[in-house]
């Protein structure tokens, strides 16, 4: 529901969008990010992508 959120053009595209939008984000890893520092954040997020890497 937060992408349908932040979807600026869904009106647009409608049922075709969400297919697409769907399709995408089935095949995908998601993470919901908190954090009071900016450095942390890009820390987490290195971690995070070497890490995808050692596994693809």
């Amino acid at each position: 529901m937060r992408l349908i959120d932040n979807a600026f053009n869904y009106n647009i595209h409608g049922v075709r969008g969400f297919m697409s939008m769907t399709s995408m984000v089935s095949n995908m890893t998601a993470f919901t990010a908190t954090y009071e520092s900016l450095d942390e954040v890009i820390t987490l997020i290195d971690q995070i992508t070497i890490n995808s890497k050692d596994v693809a």
